[in-house]
C-alpha cells in the first residue's frame, strides 16, 4: 500500500495500476469488497444515473453493513419501487452480500471540484440522515365522488 492510501497492483510487464483505496474497502464476514465493483454494476441499471452510486459500508453496532446510495431519475412510486429491488438484487450478484439501498433524489450527491462522487462525503451526508427516502411525486388519480341528493 501506498502512503497515499492507494492499493497498487503490479501487472506481469512491470506497470503498476491502483486498484483502489485501502480506506474504501468494504469488509463483510471477513471478504474484502471493493465498492467500485458495486458501484460499477448498479451503474448498468436502467433508471440511475451513471457516476451517481456511492457504496460504502457503515459499522452500526452489531457489525459492518453495506449501504448503496443511488441517485435516481424521477419516477413514480411505482418505478422507485422495482428500482429498488432491480438494485438488491444487482447488489447481491456483484457483491455476494445484501446492501441497504437509498435511492437519492436528482442531484443530491456530493461531488468534487473537478466533477467526481466524494464517496466520504455522500457516507458522511447519509450518516448525518441527509438522504431522505420520499417517494417521486406522483400524479394524482382523479377521485370519483358520489352525488347524493336529497
Amino acid at each position: 500500500m501506498k502512503a497515499t492510501g492507494s492499493t497498487p497492483a503490479i501487472w506481469a510487464n512491470g506497470q503498476i495500476v491502483i486498484t483502489g483505496r485501502a480506506k474504501d474497502l468494504i469488509i463483510i464476514n471477513g471478504r474484502n469488497i471493493w465498492p467500485q465493483d458495486i458501484e460499477w454494476a448498479v451503474e448498468k441499471v436502467a433508471g440511475v444515473r451513471s457516476g451517481g452510486v456511492a457504496a460504502f459500508s457503515v459499522d452500526d453496532g452489531r457489525g459492518e453493513r453495506i449501504v448503496v446510495v443511488v441517485e435516481r431519475r424521477g419516477m413514480n412510486d411505482e418505478a422507485l419501487a422495482a428500482l429498488k429491488r432491480e438494485i438488491s438484487v444487482v447488489i447481491q450478484n456483484a457483491a455476494g452480500a445484501p446492501a441497504e439501498v437509498v435511492l437519492a433524489r436528482p442531484h443530491s450527491m456530493v461531488m468534487t471540484s473537478s466533477g467526481k462522487l466524494s464517496r466520504a462525503k455522500v457516507k458522511l451526508k447519509y450518516l448525518d440522515g441527509a438522504f431522505t427516502e420520499t417517494s417521486a411525486p406522483s400524479v394524482a388519480k382523479p377521485q370519483v365522488v358520489a352525488d347524493v341528493r336529497a
